[in-house]
Order: structure tokens, then C-alpha cells, then sequence
């Protein structure tokens, strides 16, 4: 029942059109705003240790609902469970969201979705890899650049204005990182995020006496 009386089957149809429209345009509005704010050097960081697999899990319980939906096959977090990186956790989990949501976004029905973190020297690579459409050589500097939409890759129109990938990596360098890809056309991606190691207790370089 409406405010003016009962609601058609047809309006409903209308009233969800609009409803979406208006969450498009939120996403939209959400990302630019977001790409600005990095861009300008106006977002703060609050860089504490932080487990590494403990943050892939975190990422992964937030898009979990969608790897059932999809039907993609995984087999949960993998890796080291007292590994330690330095890192901002909410800036960690935006990232990871944004990697996990395109890994699913682009695979198939009946793909496969890896996730895990290991450490390699002083880094911490936490890596979601996926089956997907995959990625030609050519375009892998230009996913990360902003406002970029590649037909068939990364970005999906309906959903935002190619900046994701582009904030993702902004944060990660802000907090001493980065974000690497590799990937072949048809057969799947792997987005490496690398983060500081933290500092084991008493690892600390000892000064040698005189």
C-alpha cells in the first residue's frame, strides 16, 4: 500500500528501477569522492600491526554471501597465521574488498577463488588469485590507472567509474606498499597486495660494542 493508495504491480517495477539507479549513483558519487580525498593527501592513516591472515579473513566474511551466489569454489584463507605486517586494518579491508569483489565479479560459475598471505624478507604479500577472463599484458599498468573501464576486465560499468583499483593502490603505497598484478588471458588474475612486515619481539638490530 502506497501513501496514495495501492501500488501496481508496474509501479513496484518502477519504484525498483529508481532504487537502483539511486544506489548506482551513490557508488559513483562514493567513489570520486574517495579518489579525491587520497589524491589530495587528506586521509589519515592509523598504521598499527596487524594480522595479515586475519585481515584476509576479514575482507573474505564480508564478501563471502557473494562466492556462494557466484558458485565459485574456495578453499578459505591459507598461509601463515601469526604472520604480522604494519598496516592501517580499515584501509587494509577496503582494499581487500576491492580485490576480492573484481576476483568474483570476472570468474565464471564453477571457477575458483585463492586467497592467502605469505611473508617473503621484510614484506608481507597477501594474494587473492582467481580463474577468471583474465587480463592481456598490455593492460596491466592501465587497470590501475583512474577512470579506466576495460571492456570484458576489471571494471564493470554497471557498478562504478574505474577507480577502485586506482584507490586501492594510492592506499597501499601511503602505507609503504604496493599492489602488483599477474595474470593470462582465459585463464585467471592474481592481485599480490604488499605490506611492511612487522617486527618480531626482540628482532630489533642490536648495536655492536665498542
Amino acid at each position: 500500500m502506497g501513501l496514495r493508495g495501492p501500488v501496481t504491480e508496474a509501479q513496484h517495477t518502477d519504484l525498483a528501477r529508481v532504487k537502483a539507479s539511486q544506489q548506482h549513483l551513490l557508488i559513483l558519487v562514493t567513489e570520486i569522492l574517495n579518489f579525491v580525498r587520497v589524491g589530495s593527501g587528506r586521509v589519515l592513516y592509523d598504521i598499527s600491526n596487524v594480522n595479515a591472515c586475519g585481515a584476509l579473513t576479514r575482507g573474505v566474511e564480508l564478501i563471502e554471501p557473494l562466492i556462494g551466489r557466484k558458485g565459485l569454489k574456495w578453499d578459505g584463507v591459507t598461509g601463515d597465521t601469526k604472520l604480522m605486517m604494519r598496516a592501517d586494518p580499515e584501509k587494509v579491508t577496503q582494499i581487500l574488498v576491492n580485490l576480492l569483489s573484481n576476483a568474483i565479479k570476472f570468474t565464471d560459475p564453477g571457477g575458483a577463488l585463492m586467497v592467502n598471505c605469505v611473508a617473503v624478507d621484510d614484506k608481507v604479500l597477501l594474494i587473492v588469485a582467481d580463474t577468471g577472463r583474465g587480463i592481456p599484458p598490455e593492460k596491466f599498468e592501465s587497470v590501475f590507472e583512474p577512470f579506466i573501464q576495460l571492456k570484458d576486465g576489471l571494471t564493470d560499468r554497471e557498478s562504478g567509474v574505474g577507480l577502485g583499483l586506482a584507490i586501492s593502490r594510492d592506499l597501499a603505497r601511503a602505507m609503504n606498499g604496493d599492489i602488483a598484478v599477474e595474470s593470462e588471458e582465459g585463464k585467471g588474475s592474481r592481485f599480490t597486495l604488499t605490506l611492511p612486515r612487522a617486527m618480531e619481539p626482540g628482532a630489533a638490530a642490536s648495536t655492536p660494542a665498542n
